[in-house]
This record gives structure tokens, C-alpha cells and sequence, in this order.
């Protein structure tokens, strides 16, 4: 394995970890690049295909709906022990056949089943690989690194968006949509061929599998289903979290109103697109500023500051509607500006909290409880849009043209935005990004030590024993 004996401690024990765990961090960067690179290329075959705008949203819709039933597949992932490869075939399938049927002249259900399919596919995918990751971080993540693996995968998911987001209309432009639907098809290729090659992937692929059997077969009485995956994150340390990122995704939205406004100043699209850019900047420095000076920090105090940020950010909306700015790339700024800074601050909270997440899930429910997590945010961002909608609708912003009622809108959802902070107090106040939870294993005296159960003990003789598996597989 590489050496990096020219470097401080920390950063030998990062670069140790690399060569093994590198395919799930390709596969992370992947799924966000292979999210934005189709963007522009589905709206251009969309209208190619003479499409309407509420038919294109409505696509929009669907295609969200396989993150939303995220724990279902979570519940599969757990349930059905298949070969990491068999996984691998059935979403390639579907995802390859699903991109070439987008390329074609077709109809609008049979356009929204494909985009529904090709986001399907990604989902599983990405439901597969959480449950190793999260099996990695809960159990062979060291003390003085916690945080770290899950800090990397969010960097490379907002640089794979960010690469895309560059490259998605200058080839949309020069090849044209259907060239870049096509390469799409073949770019999940590599990261999946590289997962099934990792002997540490399979490894903790296997791991996962193993723990669920034997913890099933020492409680058969142990609830199952919907209940098993409910008391995932109903647990006191969890539920807090669970709530409180709910309710801050849940903030209401007023970007659709805050982009068709700043395009009536005149902003161009491509002024928009470098707003894109900005954005998933932002998302990567958050991660980098959590993982790098706050993993310290109390939750409690963490979430609580980063809420006062926010709403002071909704607040600074108030300058795009004043008398301030008189050209339009002004107005492109502030709209930047304001967006990168709501995207640092989401990041600083949700991050922590899967984090926590992560290693919380029991043994054997890695999938539903992690899936269903995220999917609890996913349902207050899909909420978020939808109050956002319905106040805006209600001040009727931007009919005939008319934004007079944009203050009263900025005024209403910035102070909606403090709501959150009623779940605060559910938040344990001694938990930050180093604290140890009672499903870890334990690999020092730092550690909390959970009450041994027969499934501890069966797992605890296994992971001991010199036959059964290489103790070099479980160092940190």
C-alpha cells in the first residue's frame, strides 16, 4: 500500500485510505456529474420532441419520486443478500436502456417513464454504496478521523456537479442533446466495474451482508419492515437531527420567483449558469469548513448558529429589490452571492447530521436507515418549493409582470426560516462530529461501549478471529 512518510500523521492515515475506498469516492463524483451533465441536453430533446413547459415539469416531478421511496430501496438492499454485481447488472440495464429510449422521438409518458427509470437506476446505485460507506464509517472509521470519509464523498459530489454544470451546455451546444444522452449511458460504466474490482468494497460489501444474517438469526423476534426502519431514527440521539433537518429543508423556497425576477432585470442565462457554478463552490467549502474547524462544535450550537445565518441571508434578499443595483450582471451578483452562502450554510447542517446518521444505523439496517434519513430532508426540500409556491401564488408575485409583492414575499419566508429552532432543544447538547454511538464497534477506550447482545457477541467472535478475516481489513 502507499506510503506517505514525508507528511504529519493525519494526513498518512488519509492518504492509507485512499487506494482501498477509492471506487466508492469515484462512484459519489459520478452521480452527481452524471445528475448535471443531462440537464440542458433533456430540455433541448424536450423541446426537440415539442414538449410544453408543464409536461417538462411534470417529468421533473416523477424523475424525483425514486429519491423520494429512497427506504424502500434501502428495505431491498437489506433484505435480498444478491452479489454486489448482480445489483450492478439490473441498474446498468435499466439505466442504459432507459437513455437510449430518450434519445427517440416519443411521447411524453413514455419520455417521463425513461427519465423516471434513469433516476431509479442512479438511486439504487447510490443506496448500494451508502450502505458500505456507512458500514466504513460506523465501524472502522478511527476516533481522530470521524467525519472524515463522509467529508470526501460530499467534496467530490459537488465537484462532479460543478465539472458538469462547466461542461453540459458547451456539449449540448457543439454535439448536440442526443450525443450527450448517449455518453451518459456509458459513463456509469467505470465507477460500477471499479466497485466490483475493489477487493476493501467487496470486503465490506460481504461484511454488511454477514452482520444482517447473523443479527437476524440471533433476534428473529426483532421487528421488521416499516417498524424496524421507523426505530432507525426514532432513537432519542437521532430524532432530533432527523426533525430539525426536516425542518430546515422544509424553509421555504423562493428561488423560481428570485430567478424569473432577476431575469426580468435582465440577467442572461449564462449569467445563471455561473450562479449554478457558485453554488456548487459553495457546497464544496462547507464541507471543507465543517470537516476542518467545526467538527468540535456542539451540534446544538452549531445548528442554532447556522439557522441565524440563514434567515440573515434570506434577509439580504431585501438588496435585490431595492434601488441599489442598477445594472443587470449587479443583480447576478448579489443573486450569486446570496445562493453560494444559503449552499454554505445547508452544508455546515447536513452534513454533521448524516454524519451522525451514519453511524448510528444498526447492524443490518444500514440501508433503510440511512435512505430514510436523507429522505426525510428530500421531503422538506420538496416541501420547501411548495410553501415557497403557494405564499408567492397567494401575493400573487409576478403576475402581468408585477413583482410589488416580492418584499412582503422575502419578509414572510425569512421569518419562517427561524421556525427550526423549535427543535433545537431535541438536539442532545454533548454530541459534535467526534462523538462515538452506541452501534460503532469498538476500536478504543474513547469509544462508547453499548451493552453486549447475542448479535455482539457472534459479531465480536467473528471479527477476532484470525481465520475468518485478515486483521489488516480493519484498521482505520
Amino acid at each position: 500500500m502507499p506510503r506517505c512518510p514525508t507528511v504529519p500523521g493525519r494526513l498518512r492515515r488519509a492518504c492509507a485510505n485512499w487506494p482501498d475506498l477509492w471506487p466508492a469516492l469515484l462512484f459519489y463524483f459520478s452521480l452527481s456529474f452524471l445528475f448535471e451533465l443531462p440537464e440542458l441536453a433533456l430540455l433541448q430533446q424536450s423541446r426537440d420532441n415539442e414538449y410544453t413547459a408543464t409536461q417538462y415539469g411534470v417529468v421533473g416531478g416523477l424523475s424525483a419520486l425514486p429519491w423520494v421511496l429512497k427506504p424502500v430501496w434501502g428495505w431491498m438492499v437489506d433484505r435480498y443478500a444478491l452479489p454486489l454485481t448482480a445489483w450492478c447488472g439490473v441498474c446498468y440495464a435499466v439505466y442504459a436502456a432507459a437513455f437510449y429510449v430518450l434519445t427517440l422521438d416519443i411521447a411524453i409518458e413514455v419520455f417521463a417513464a425513461a427519465a423516471t427509470a434513469v433516476s431509479w437506476s442512479l438511486c439504487f446505485m447510490d443506496v448500494i454504496v451508502d450502505c458500505v460507506t456507512v458500514t466504513y464509517v460506523r465501524d472502522h472509521e478511527s476516533p481522530q478521523d470521524s467525519g472524515t470519509f463522509q467529508t470526501r464523498i460530499w467534496q467530490l459530489r459537488a465537484v462532479g456537479g460543478l465539472s458538469a454544470s462547466l461542461l453540459g451546455g458547451v456539449l449540448t451546444s457543439h454535439v448536440g442533446p442526443n450525443a450527450v444522452l448517449l455518453l451518459c449511458a456509458g459513463l456509469l460504466v467505470p465507477p460500477q466495474v471499479a466497485l466490483c474490482r475493489s477487493p476493501r468494497f467487496v470486503r465490506l460489501y460481504h461484511d454488511k451482508q454477514r452482520m444482517q444474517i447473523r443479527c437476524a438469526g440471533a433476534n428473529p423476534a426483532a421487528p421488521s419492515g416499516a417498524r424496524s426502519v421507523l426505530a432507525g431514527v426514532c432513537t432519542p440521539d437521532l430524532r432530533g437531527m432527523v426533525l430539525f433537518s426536516f425542518l430546515i429543508s422544509a424553509t421555504p423556497s423562493i428561488g423560481g420567483y428570485l430567478s424569473y425576477y432577476v431575469l426580468e432585470q435582465g440577467v442572461t442565462v449564462m449569467q445563471l449558469t455561473i450562479v449554478d457554478v457558485v453554488d456548487y463552490t459553495a457546497r464544496l467549502v462547507g464541507a471543507t469548513i465543517w470537516h476542518r474547524y467545526l467538527r468540535g462544535v456542539s451540534y446544538r450550537k452549531l445548528f442554532a448558529a447556522c439557522t441565524v445565518v440563514i434567515v440573515a441571508l434570506k434577509l439580504a434578499n431585501f438588496v435585490l429589490v431595492s434601488d441599489w443595483l442598477s445594472k443587470n450582471w449587479h443583480y447576478a451578483l448579489v443573486a450569486g452571492a446570496d445562493g453560494a452562502a444559503l449552499c454554505l450554510a445547508s452544508q455546515v447542517l447536513v452534513l454533521p447530521v448524516m454524519n451522525y446518521v451514519a453511524k448510528s444505523c444498526e447492524a443490518g439496517h444500514e440501508g433503510r436507515t440511512y435512505a430514510l434519513a436523507i429522505s426525510i430532508s428530500n421531503l422538506g426540500g420538496a416541501l420547501s418549493v411548495l410553501l415557497g409556491t403557494a405564499i408567492g401564488g397567494s401575493l400573487k408575485v409576478g403576475n402581468g409582470g408585477d413583482y410589488s409583492a416580492m418584499t412582503a414575499l422575502i419578509a414572510i419566508t425569512a421569518a419562517l426560516a427561524l421556525a427550526p429552532l423549535l427543535a433545537l432543544q431535541l438536539v442532545p447538547a454533548n454530541i459534535t462530529g467526534y462523538t462515538r454511538t452506541e452501534s460503532q464497534a469498538q476500536h478504543g477506550a474513547d469509544m462508547v461501549t453499548p451493552a453486549p447482545t447475542a448479535c455482539d457477541i457472534e459479531l465480536t467472535a467473528t471479527a477476532h478471529n484470525p481465520v475468518a478475516d485478515d486483521p489488516d481489513d480493519y484498521k482505520a
